[in-house]
């Protein structure tokens, strides 16, 4: 799941000329950037769902920015630990905060005028 964002993000196109290498003078800020665009398409991808939280609260260039810092924060860690990329997967933050989310839609449909209670699903097939 996680290995089709990775390969999204790294597939991105390179500009310019082929032949001489990427510096900060010869186009490696518009790599970047098609890189962190790549990021933010990419489907099923924590990267993908950070954008569109971001985007939508934020802005667009905002949102980019974001993931683009991610993206760097990601790299950092790539190297100095010497492991591979472990993607987090679309809904990272959604499990990891299950809690808050119910709490926030419970006092939402409350200020809606419903009555809401709260039964966890059957786990029996």
């Amino acid at each position: 799941m996680g290995r089709h964002c990775v390969q999204a993000i790294t597939k991105a196109p390179a500009s310019g000329n082929p032949a001489r290498p990427a510096t900060a003078t010869n186009g490696c800020g518009a790599r970047f950037a098609k890189l962190r665009g790549s990021a933010s398409r990419a489907k099923d991808c924590y990267l993908a769902t950070q954008f569109k939280r971001l985007a939508a609260r934020s802005g667009l260039k905002r949102a980019l920015m974001a993931v683009a810092h991610t993206l760097l924060v990601i790299g950092y860690y790539i190297l100095k630990s010497g492991e591979g990329y472990r993607e987090l997967g679309a809904h990272y933050l959604e499990q990891s905060h299950k809690e808050q989310l119910q709490r926030y839609f419970v006092k939402r449909l409350q200020r809606l005028g419903l009555r809401v209670s709260l039964e966890p699903l059957s786990t029996a097939a």
